[in-house]
């Protein structure tokens, strides 16, 4: 032991300044060592009741001087303090006597205070030295030589003694304490270092620092009322910077009035430092905000799924937090990595955060800012969701007052690009947040987790957002990516009235149904449009160099992101396949494969499995063509085949040409065509009129007044137009989503028959033979408003998947467009499905094996066909009402482009309103350009 002694002491010499008597901080700890020197024979004193037994006790407190001596090492010529020091140590180690005579012969010296605030230093290294040797003549010849010890626990003392001594800064100490601006710092530093002195201490010896005793009371005889208060009151997670390393160099987020960095603990820890601007500490507000959410953290840091807290420190000029570091950063950048299934990787990371949610909501506390930048991700095999930024949560159970309280989310100081997006109606309004509104905010991060784009992306106005956050509208739904399984859950989450959302525990259940039904293995590379269960997984189109296609911008009623083409060797793959099914089912494949179906090059779907497969196969392809449809519908069915349909070409003579185009940021939301052939439009807040193509000219409203008012035409003022429709009298029915309202539209004035409630965005409109209007709605279903202006729910929402387009025709029969397919409905309610599935893809075919892919608005022809606005096909279709078969009328399927000329060659891209003129003449919408197009018989 005395070789290590030895050894310690000489390494302890190495770090000693030259130019001294004693180096910078020797003065402080020294001054400490003394004071433990006293406390430890104190506690010698009091616990010597024989011989016996203090020499049982005594390894620790041999121990304790070896970290003496490595102190005492520090200063210049201790070549005589170390031998005498080791002699004190030998004479310990073999007996001890003569406690009362040493401790009082010590405790006699009164230079504790001297130790720390003398000026002189050298004098200071004088006193030091004269006392450690009037204490080790004390021990030299008051203690008899008796009995032996053991020394089990010197490892662990010189590894206290280490970190002890590493923490101690005493030129930082003392600096500080001569600047009067430091105090509050100060004094956090010693009341941070009294309390980690004591959980540090090893020896059997309880006791208060007589050095850090006196140095607050030197400070805090100075120090105002409320400086004291803050050090006396110093919370448990309070650290120091001295505790932490920040690497300035690189920043690896940003969270509010705050920059994180990334950092280490002195163990080596790495972590993530969230580091605050001076504004934090400019009023008593900030500060109180700050201290609640690190005291709630603190009670939230041992839950499953949190984010740990190491601590923070206020007392600084910029206050900063301490966190866990979770090396793949925030949901969203997780879900963007290299070879990260979004479908599959979603649900399993916001099944980890639901699980921390209902802990949390269980034990009375709401988060108040659940987003995906709020979700971190930890790296390895399992990667783990850890909930952090708790700067908005509080412990609802506490509050006395849960009413709805005055201001609103504006007032509050809610960005539009931060919060607002996720935060609920109610709360928006100036309501608390409670536990249903983190059900609100948890359904609005599951569908920024699958669509990979933040709630209503589309809207960069806070005014608009707000309006449709007060209007209860949802997001527009990316049909590509979330599955009908997956909306309904977020609908349900965001369900308008707050009482009516699931609980976080049926939300849990929901998610672990949704990742059952979810394929064993990672389909990274999965085909477009395959669907697997309920859940439908895609790939993210790349250009021909790898980029990601640009989606066009969409107004936030109305976006369906756009079908992607199934690329060459996939078709190819799939056509072999189609055409050894046909031989298998004894059909030969049709030589009408060469139709213009199968021309376009990306006429293959994938429609679901039969009943005999596992819910994890991949379906197989359905061909384009009419007899191989027939086909793949006879082997799927035990009973006789429909017949195969004769593919109707396009009539010879059919054209497309661009009308106008459309300026503005809006598309064009709606087109009704009158008796007499004029053509009007609805477009941002106003009406157009067009005669005979010409250009067209305002009717009713104004572009530049995006408000609500009745009147005159010229008076009437309008928010944002979408669907329109043609009533009896030629009188126009507009669905003004902008105030979520039915607007009449006379030859003299406008009014509004009903302004709704909370019934979600309206999809379309259309007028009966009496009047009657229908709204399809994604909330309500379908609503009628009778001329009185009585409305009634004519078919519930739970008919339909997603309600968009209405049509209804001489005999007042109602059809409507549900995701993929086109309904039918009798006025007495009866529904039948026309044509269509809820699989999306691209098929001539009859009925329910015809394929459609987001299908838009209808429009009856001059023929009594009904045509169709295949959205994301990128197409006009024909259903003839009496055979049930649909064709392709005009547009290139899955070509979207604004070429002009015959319908086989004419392209469009997103076609959205249609209506019908004489003479078999269509007007349509569409998206790509914002332009308005016609199709007519030369």
């Amino acid at each position: 032991m005395m070789d290590m002694m030895q050894t310690a002491a000489v390494a302890t010499a190495n770090a000693v300044l030259p130019g001294s008597g004693i180096i910078v901080n020797s003065a402080f700890e020294l001054g400490k060592v003394c004071s433990e020197i006293a406390e430890l024979l104190t506690g010698m004193q009091e616990t010597a009741s024989s011989i016996k037994t203090q020499c049982a006790n005594i390894e620790k407190d041999v121990a304790y001087f070896r970290w003496v001596l490595e102190v005492l090492g520090r200063v210049q010529h201790k070549n005589k303090l170390t031998t005498e020091l080791q002699k004190l140590i030998t004479r310990f180690e073999t007996e001890v006597k003569g406690y009362d005579r040493v401790m009082k012969k010590f405790l006699e010296q009164n230079i504790l205070k001297q130790l720390v605030f003398h000026n002189d230093l050298d004098a200071a290294s004088a006193s030091v030295k004269e006392t450690a040797g009037q204490l080790v003549q004390c021990v030299t010849t008051e203690c008899a030589i008796n009995g032996s010890v053991t020394y089990g626990h010197v490892d662990q003392f010189d590894e206290r003694a280490n970190r002890y001594m590493k923490f101690i800064d005493s030129p930082e100490v003392m600096k500080a304490m001569s600047d009067s601006d430091n105090q509050k710092e100060i004094l956090a530093i010693i009341a941070r270092m009294g309390r980690r002195n004591e959980a540090m201490m090893q020896s059997p010896l309880e006791t208060n620092d007589v050095v850090l005793n006196v140095m607050k009371e030197k400070l805090w005889a100075s120090s105002s009322r409320a400086v004291q208060d803050d050090v006396k009151n110093l919370p448990d997670w309070y650290i120091t910077e001295d505790e932490v390393e920040i690497d300035m160099s690189t920043i690896i987020g940003f969270g509010g009035d705050a920059k994180i960095y990334k950092g280490v603990m002195e163990d080596g820890t790495p972590v993530a430092v969230k580091v605050f601007n001076a504004n934090v500490r400019k009023s008593e507000e900030a500060k109180l905000k700050f201290f609640n959410t690190m005291k709630l953290w603190v009670r939230l840091g041992h839950f499953n799924n949190v984010c740990r807290l190491y601590g923070a420190c206020y007392f600084t000029a910029t206050p900063f937090i301490v966190m866990e570091y979770c090396e793949l950063g925030s949901l969203d950048s997780f879900l963007r990595q290299e070879g990260v299934n979004r479908c599959r990787s979603s649900i399993e990371i916001l099944t980890q955060a639901a699980r921390a949610i209902i802990k949390m909501h269980s034990k009375g506390f709401v988060h108040g800012d659940l987003k995906c930048d709020n979700i971190l991700v930890t790296s390895g095999a399992n990667p783990q969701a850890k909930l952090c930024d708790f700067d908005r949560s509080f412990d609802w159970s506490a509050l006395k007052d849960k009413r709805l309280v005055k201001g609103s989310a504006a007032d509050a100081g809610i960005e539009i690009t931060d919060a607002l997006r996720y935060l609920a109606p109610e709360c928006v309004e100036g309501m608390l947040p409670n536990s249903k509104s983190d059900v609100y905010s948890f359904g609005m991060t599951l569908y920024h987790a699958l669509a990979g784009a933040s709630p209503y992306s589309d809207i960069s106005s806070n005014e608009e957002l707000r309006a449709c956050k007060l209007a209860r509208e949802l997001p527009s739904r990316n049909y590509q990516r979330i599955s009908d399984d997956t909306w309904r859950l977020i609908s349900q989450c965001c369900d308008p009235a707050p009482d009516q959302r699931p609980t976080m525990e049926k939300v849990l259940e929901a998610l672990k149904s949704l990742a059952s039904q979810l394929p064993v293995e990672t389909l990274v590379n999965a085909t477009m449009g395959v669907q697997t269960g309920h859940i439908e997984l895609f790939v993210p189109p790349t250009n021909a160099d790898g980029t990601p296609v640009k989606s066009s911008t969409k107004t936030v009623s109305r976006t369906i992101p756009r079908a992607y083409k199934i690329v060459g060797a996939v078709v190819v793959a799939m056509v072999a396949i189609a055409v050894i099914v046909g031989i298998v089912v004894g059909m030969k494949p049709s030589s009408s494969a060469s139709s213009t179906n199968s021309s376009t090059g990306s006429g293959l779907t994938s429609t679901p499995s039969g009943s005999g497969s596992g819910s994890n196969a991949v379906p197989a392809p359905t061909p384009t063509s009419a007899s191989a449809s027939a086909s793949a519908s006879a082997s799927a069915s035990a009973s006789t085949p429909t017949p195969t349909p004769t593919p109707t070409a396009t009539p010879s003579g059919v054209q497309v040409s661009t009308i106008l185009s459309i300026g503005g940021d809006d598309n064009i939301g709606g087109i009704a065509v009158a008796s007499d052939g004029r053509v009007y439009l609805s477009q941002w807040a106003q009406i157009l009129q067009m005669t005979n193509d010409s250009t067209p000219v305002l009717y009713a409203g104004n572009p530049d007044d995006y408000t609500f008012q009745n009147g005159g035409l010229q008076d009437a003022r309008f928010g944002r137009q979408g669907p329109l429709a043609l009533g009896p009298n030629d009188d126009l029915y507009l669905c003004d989503t902008g105030f979520n309202a039915l607007r009449k539209i006379t030859e003299t004035d406008v009014s509004t028959p009903y302004q709704f409630p909370v019934v979600g965005s309206l999809q379309g409109v259309a007028a009966d033979s009496s009047g009657n209007v229908y709204v399809p709605t994604t909330k309500r279903g379908v609503l009628k408003i009778t001329p009185t202006g009585t409305i009634t729910t004519f078919a519930n929402a739970s008919t339909f998947t997603t309600p968009m387009g209405i049509a209804i025709d001489s005999s007042d029969t109602i059809y409507v467009t549900d995701l993929h397919r086109v309904l039918k409905f009798t006025l007495a309610g009866s529904m039948a499905v026309v044509a269509g599935s809820k699989s999306s893809g691209f098929v001539d075919a009859v009925g329910e094996t015809a394929r459609f892919s987001s299908p838009w608005a209808l429009a009856f022809g001059s023929d009594g066909d009904l045509y169709v606005s295949d959205t994301y096909n990128d197409c006009i279709r024909k259903v003839s009402l009496s055979t049930g078969e649909v064709t392709l009328y005009a547009g290139v399927a899955q070509q979207p482009g604004t070429a002009d000329g015959p319908a086989t060659s004419a392209t469009f891209g997103t076609t959205m309103a249609i209506a019908a003129a004489p003479d078999n003449v269509l007007y349509v919408a569409d998206g790509m350009g914002k332009r308005l197009r016609k199709i007519y018989t030369v």
